[in-house]
This record gives structure tokens, sequence and C-alpha cells, in this order.
């Protein structure tokens, strides 16, 4: 495939998903694990990005736009980014290959966890199961995967240092989500254990979001013309 034609749809597919996640926001019908039956607005400390995908809020309100554009925007990331990911090393001619692939398979079920966050709202109680299942996959694989992406980028010498260690620090962060996740206070123990929750599941998702931005710049500038 073109690599400038797949940076430019994959920048414009991050582009739509990071800004339809803020829109979704305002959207979002009300409540939190802490405050139900009330339809607060959302928030950014005390709610998660996957209340923006229930069809019904905890306020019991149908949250019929917020679940639209939030679950349509992790579609549309899944789709490309996972795309970009499988044609990602095919640029990169003097890296293992072996290792390579691995990177490959593990983002890739990543970007497939991402689909199935937004095909098994948390609300529904048969998918419940499934929703935690996906959303803690995205974190697992995709940490492992771009920890191995980080240190093929820095043995390139196609590709400057920076973005390999940029793709380390999004691992190591993602690291210490997952031990928040494990170990940190529980969301519906206490209103701190969400807050705690909650904020460390944003921060993680703009690192995120600034790893993943930065990857694809990082293969845009291979030959300098994106």
């Amino acid at each position: 495939m073109n690599k400038n034609r797949l940076v430019k749809q994959t920048r414009c597919a991050l582009l739509l998903y990071i800004v339809a996640i803020f829109v979704a926001m305002p959207l979002y019908a009300g409540g939190t694990y802490a405050i139900k039956d009330i339809a607060t607005f959302y928030n950014f400390c005390t709610n998660f990005l996957s209340d923006l995908g229930r069809t019904t809020s905890h306020s019991g309100d149908l949250n019929f736009f917020s679940s639209f554009v939030f679950n349509n925007a992790m579609v549309i990331f899944g789709i490309f980014y996972g795309r970009f990911i499988y044609y990602m090393t095919n640029y990169l001619n003097d890296i293992d290959q072996n290792i390579a692939s691995l990177a490959k398979i593990a983002s890739i079920i990543a970007c497939f966890s991402t689909i199935g966050v937004a095909l098994t709202p948390a609300d529904v109680p048969s998918l419940y199961a499934a929703h935690i299942l996906f959303a803690n996959n995205i974190f697992y694989f995709g940490c492992f995967g771009t920890a191995l992406f980080g240190y093929l980028f820095l043995k390139s010498n196609a590709i400057d240092n920076k973005y390999g260690w940029i793709l380390l620090f999004y691992s190591v962060a993602t690291i210490g989500y997952i031990c928040v996740m494990w170990y940190g206070p529980k969301p519906w123990e206490s209103a701190h254990g969400l807050m705690v929750q909650a904020s460390a599941q944003k921060i993680i998702f703009l690192i995120g979001f600034f790893s993943n931005w930065m990857t694809v710049k990082a293969i845009g500038l291979l030959d300098d013309k994106v």
C-alpha cells in the first residue's frame, strides 16, 4: 500500500477519534458509579471513557447520542490504526522481522479489542464480562506490542531514536496504569477509588493517543514527503 496515503488516512482517523471522544463527553446523559439516578454532567475525573458508550447512562437515561459518537469513534480507530500497524513494518527493512511480526500481532489484537469495547456496552449485563476483557486487552496487548515497536524503532537506522523512547515511555506508563487497575482503590468502593481509577484511565488514554500519533509521524517521515 502507498505509504503516504496510509499515513494521511491514519492521521485523519486519529484526529476524528480524539475529536469524537471529546464531543461525546457533553452529550453523555449523566451519572457515575458514585452518583446514580442523577443526570450529572460527564466528569473527567469520575467518569470512565466507556461510560460514553453505555446505551443507558448511570442516571438511567437513554444515552443514544454519546454512545453513537463514542462507539463509532472506537470502531474507526480500531480499523484504521490496525490497518496502519499491519502495513507499517513493510516500510522498515532494517529491523528483526520476527520481533516485528510479534509486535504486529499484539498491537492488532489491541486494535480489535478497541472495536470489541464499542460492540459490548458496559451496561448490558450479558456483555459486561466481554467488555471488561476487551478493555483490559487494549492495555495488555497494546503495552506489549508498543514496547516491541519501541525497541525496533531504537534499532532502526531509518527512524530517530526519540520515537522509540516515546513508545517505551508509553509502555512503562501502561504498566503503571495496569498496577493501578490491579492494586489501586476500587471504583465501586469509594469516591476516592473512582477518582483515582477514572483519572488514571484518562492520563493513559492521552499518553496512548500521543504515542499513536508519533508512531504515524515516525513512519511518515521516512522519506520526508508527509
